[in-house]
């Protein structure tokens, strides 16, 4: 996410504003997804995506297939 952040060129306060939040919440974002404290809701990420010119893409990869 933060790699996101700044190839964007945007700070965390660009950010909170453009989620409509505040920048305390989108450090927490950041902070917290590498430490497992938090966890965002899929809509947060969704709005976190968009203020970064992002998408968001969920992908089911077989473990291992079996014939």
């Amino acid at each position: 996410m933060i790699k996101a952040r700044k190839r964007a060129r945007k700070n965390q306060a660009d950010i909170a504003k453009h989620m409509q939040t505040s920048q305390a919440m989108v450090a927490r974002i950041e902070s917290g997804l590498g430490q497992k404290k938090h966890s965002p809701t899929l809509n947060t990420l969704r709005k976190y995506a968009n203020a970064v010119g992002c998408k968001i893409v969920i992908d089911f990869v077989p473990k291992s297939r079996e014939i």
